[in-house]
């Protein structure tokens, strides 16, 4: 009588090997939409605005025209403005209690 051996017949483990495709997935994605893809749809629909208004700005050189506005000064003024105050002490030597 004959004595029959197999092999165990080795299974091919699919997680590493889907983990590795993942990987090599997500690499392949980043490379392509950071350095090959084209510009977003958001920066070719911006519209580009016409900034007329700032030649008017470069012509109030004075500010008293800015002072006597009537709509300037009747604005309120909800929060002081803020003052300096006292910075330490005048001899840092001295010991406070």
């Amino acid at each position: 009588m004959a004595i029959i051996i197999k092999e165990k017949e080795k299974k091919l483990d699919w997680f590493p090997l889907g983990i590795g495709l993942f990987i090599i997935i997500v690499l392949a994605l980043a490379v392509y939409f950071l350095f090959l893809a084209k510009a977003p749809l958001i920066e070719k629909l911006a519209p580009i605005v016409d900034l007329e208004t700032e030649d008017t700005f470069d012509t109030l050189n004075d500010p008293s025209l800015i002072l006597s506005n009537v709509a300037f000064s009747s604005l309120y003024l909800y929060v002081p403005n803020p003052d300096v105050g006292s910075l330490g002490k005048d001899n840092p030597f001295v010991k406070s209690f």
